[in-house]
């Protein structure tokens, strides 16, 4: 059985991460988003580069990658999108155990992530939920359809959510950021 990536490789689904100088670290207290109050109108937000390099790990299909950085952001955040967080690591724990065969896992974590994201539809921090719920609704059809307790399905990598924030960060968020270390590197 081919690993999980390499399928999403083979679907041209997987990015390679780009390089960036070692910037000076970022304190954990930074904004995780915070909307600028001095234009109502015209919020600029300020995503936590975290929240951003979990993204960039999910739209490359390394969902457990997705799932370590967020699960950092998440750990000593005690904000309002606290739950947010702990959603967008269920859905991507959710399709790295559909991806490695196991369903009864994938199964259990698409309705758990689905409880902690829908207070936030329409979307939060620039994530459109409606577009990703309907997206994981499609891609994780035939396992929710699934009777038996071990079926074997096998995910179809066209259907693999993706997620594209609005408004879009700034194209050198990375260039003060540490990245979050791998935890193949460690």
């Amino acid at each position: 059985m081919k690993r999980f990536a390499e399928v999403c490789r083979a679907a041209s689904l997987f990015l390679p991460l780009s390089t960036s100088p070692t910037p000076p670290q970022l304190s954990r207290s930074w904004s995780y988003c915070r909307i600028n109050p001095i234009i109502p109108d015209m919020a600029e937000f300020e995503y936590h580069p975290y929240y951003l390099q979990g993204i960039e790990y999910f739209n490359e299909c390394d969902f457990y990658e997705a799932h370590e950085v967020w699960e950092a952001l998440w750990t000593d955040y005690q904000g309002p999108s606290r739950k947010f967080f702990q959603g967008l690591i269920q859905v991507a724990v959710g399709l790295h155990h559909f991806g490695n065969g196991n369903i009864h896992g994938a199964k259990k974590l698409f309705a758990t992530s689905r409880k902690y994201l829908e207070p936030y539809r329409p979307d939060h921090m620039g994530c459109n939920l409606e577009k990703l719920l309907a997206e994981m609704d499609r891609c994780f059809a035939e396992v929710n359809a699934a009777d038996e307790q071990f079926p074997e399905i096998e995910i179809d990598p066209e259907l693999i959510p993706e997620i594209h924030l609005d408004p879009p960060p700034p194209v050198d968020w990375k260039k003060d950021h540490v990245p979050f270390e791998r935890y193949h590197e460690k």
